[in-house]
C-alpha cells in the first residue's frame, strides 16, 4: 500500500498545510553529530563520496531501537514495512528488468550490502538489530525513499512532510527558515479528497 497524505477540506492557495520544527527534522549532519566518533570506524570501512544517508541510517536504527521511548516513534511506527526497491529485491528479480533498471536496481542493493557491513564497527547497536535483515532493509528503505535535500546541501527526513509525493503537477511547496523549520504551502486550490503532491 502507498502512503501519502491527502485533504480533508477544500484548501485556497497560498495555505499554510504543515510546520515541522527543526528539532524534529532528521538530518545526516545532525546525525552524525549526535552519533559521534563511534561512527567513524563505520564511515572509514565505506567507500562512499558521501555519508549523510549512512548517518541516517545510523539514526533510523537507533530511534527504533529505543521503541516508545524515541520521540520519533509514532511517525517510525507508522511508516510503510514493505518495500519493492532494488535493497528488497532478489537475484531472481534483476535477471527481470531491463539492463538499465537492472543496474539501477543492483547498484542500490549494493550500497546496502555495504550499510550492513559497517554495522559491524557500531558499537552501539543492538547485534539483533544489526543482524535481522527485515530491520535493516526498513532503515535503508526509510532513508532511501523519504530523504530530501536541503538548501544548504545537507540531506534531511522531514516527518510528516515526507508523506507527500512527487508529481509532474506540484499543488504544494516545501520551504524552510533560517533556523531550519520546514513550512509545507498550497501552491494552488486544492480540493478535499485531493492528494497533496510536490
Amino acid at each position: 500500500d502507498d502512503v501519502y497524505a491527502i485533504t480533508s477540506q477544500d484548501v485556497a492557495a497560498s495555505t499554510p498545510l504543515l510546520s515541522i520544527p527543526y528539532n524534529v527534522i532528521l538530518t545526516g549532519s545532525m546525525a552524525r553529530q549526535e552519533l559521534g566518533t563511534q561512527t567513524y570506524g563505520a564511515e572509514s570501512s565505506l567507500q562512499l563520496s558521501d555519508h549523510q544517508p549512512f548517518y541516517l541510517f545510523l539514526k533510523i536504527l537507533a530511534e527504533y531501537e529505543l521503541g516508545d521511548q524515541s520521540p520519533w516513534y509514532y511517525w517510525l511506527n507508522s511508516l510503510p514495512r514493505y518495500y519493492s526497491n532494488g535493497a528488497s529485491m532478489t537475484d531472481f528479480c534483476f535477471g527481470c528488468l531491463p539492463p538499465y533498471a537492472a543496474g539501477l536496481a543492483l547498484a542500490e542493493k549494493k550500497r546496502y550490502k555495504q550499510y550492513v557491513e559497517a554495522l559491524t564497527n557500531i558499537p552501539f547497536l543492538s547485534d539483533q538489530s544489526k543482524q535481522t535483515e527485515d530491520v535493516t532493509k526498513w532503515a535503508f528503505n526509510v532513508v532511501f525513499t523519504r530523504c530530501m535535500d536541503l538548501p544548504g546541501g545537507d540531506l534531511a527526513i522531514v516527518p510528516m512532510a515526507d508523506y507527500l509525493n512527487h508529481d509532474a503537477e506540484p499543488n504544494v511547496d516545501i520551504s524552510y527558515d533560517d533556523e531550519g523549520n520546514c513550512y509545507v504551502y498550497s501552491m494552488r486550490d486544492v480540493a478535499a479528497g485531493e492528494t497533496l503532491v510536490f
